[in-house]
């Protein structure tokens, strides 16, 4: 490197990382505690606690929230499954089926990217499950109100049914599954994830404490802050937003929430 040359290293998918792989008060993936000068950082990961970031370093660091940024992350998305589309063979494969469902690829792009909500793990699952047999294919699927005749022009007048699950997203749920406890989940926990998967809307922690109360006479003591440590040990598996002056919560994609209804 010359003097003005600068190095910068991109590690994406830091909360996959075992902590217990690791020395205790190693930094995530090793990485050094100083950095020289011209030597950059940059670290992609779900939402996490401060205290629990595995880094302990001595330099100049700056925290980006993507959510912050919706419409550059759909441009980047869009941009995503343009190159996906693209790649030899395989894009060749995708645009063939693309073509007989489809008027456009524009408009296979727009469908994908609205559900996907600007998740690239969503994407890249689905997009690698298309060709040549999607999930949602060769099966008894329910496609309410779809007509599934093939129109005059020859295209099928239904979109694809995303809520179809791809064996790639299955596997990656059932791992984050096993991370939120799983089998092992309290009864607190159980019912606190009955609540965010029963729900449309995020829901704010007195309504899940409202919910978790009415008839329910196990959870009688159970209080917000109960249910608040709960929400904080899942902080990378859920969604937050402000409503009415209230923190509200649901789970950060609709695909993760129909996969864990099967299991609670």
């Amino acid at each position: 490197m010359t003097a003005e040359e600068k190095l910068i290293v991109v590690v994406d998918g830091c909360d996959n990382l075992d902590p217990q792989s690791q020395p205790r008060d190693s930094n995530i993936f090793y990485l050094p505690r100083y950095l020289p000068k011209q030597v950059y950082f940059l670290l992609a990961r779900r939402p996490f606690l401060r205290a629990k970031s595995g880094l302990l370093i001595e330099t100049p660091a700056e925290t980006l929230n993507l959510e912050e940024y919706p419409e550059q992350n759909q441009e980047d998305a869009r941009a995503y499954v343009e190159h996906y589309l693209a790649i030899p063979g395989v894009g060749a494969n995708i645009k063939s089926w693309v073509a007989e469902n489809y008027q456009s690829e524009a408009e296979f792009c727009r469908e994908l990217v609205v559900e996907s909500g600007n998740n690239f793990m969503y994407l890249s699952r689905v997009l690698g499950e298309i060709p040549p047999n999607p999930p949602w294919e060769g099966g008894d699927w329910t496609l309410e109100g779809r007509e599934t005749t093939v129109g005059a022009n020859g295209i099928r007048p239904w979109k694809v049914p995303w809520n179809v699950p791809t064996a790639g997203l299955e596997e990656y749920y059932q791992g984050l599954w096993q991370k939120m406890g799983g089998e092992g989940l309290s009864e607190i926990e159980l019912g606190v994830l009955k609540v965010l998967v029963e729900q449309e809307e995020a829901v704010s922690v007195e309504a899940i404490e409202r919910s978790l109360c009415s008839g329910n006479p196990q959870f009688i003591d159970v209080d917000e802050y109960d249910i608040e440590e709960v929400l904080e040990t899942w902080v990378e598996f859920l969604h937050q937003q402000e409503i009415g002056g209230e923190m509200c919560y649901s789970l950060y994609h609709w695909s993760l929430c129909d996969f864990l209804r099967l299991r609670v």
